[in-house]
């Protein structure tokens, strides 16, 4: 439901919408003294092949030298979150995931307003997470494990 109110040159705007609260991870990656504001790149991919998912972060693992990069299924066909554990500092981790064809423009904005991004961990719709794919490991950036992120990160998202 949208509510809309015109009161001369100003608009007021409310909406109701159903959404339930979400875990998600972090790109914060700091790893002490090598690199302190580090981020690790992160994807979200909707409306994307397996194929075209793998081939796009091949590329940037490619160009950019990376790590082993993981592809999850979120349950819904053509629907992928996908981790990398080189850790960057920040502008260079937001070349990374610029760079990278397919990836969902809301999710990149969002990282580049917040300075951070987050990939939901928890399930939606009892739609459960499964391991797409491993691409292997180019690169000579640092890496961290994805359990040593921070995680837990409480966030409200939408129910589809």
């Amino acid at each position: 439901m949208h509510l809309r109110l015109n009161v001369k040159s100003f608009r007021f705007y409310a909406a109701v919408t159903r959404q339930h609260q979400a875990v998600g991870v972090n790109s914060n990656a700091t790893i002490d003294q090598v690199i302190p504001n580090g981020h690790i790149p992160m994807w979200d991919f909707d409306h994307v092949t397996l194929d075209e998912v793998c081939e796009n972060i091949h590329k940037v693992q490619e160009k950019w030298d990376l790590g082993q990069a993981y592809i999850i299924s979120t349950g819904v066909p053509d629907h992928y979150h996908a981790y990398c554990e080189s850790v960057m500092p920040w502008a260079e981790c937001v070349a990374v995931v610029t760079d990278t064809v397919g990836c969902d423009k809301a999710f990149k904005c969002m990282g580049y307003i917040r300075g951070y991004w987050t990939l939901r961990i928890s399930a939606k719709r009892n739609r459960k997470f499964k391991l797409a794919g491993v691409l292997p490991r180019f690169g000579s950036w640092p890496e961290i494990e994805i359990a040593d992120l921070s995680c837990g990160q409480l966030y409200w998202t939408s129910k589809r």
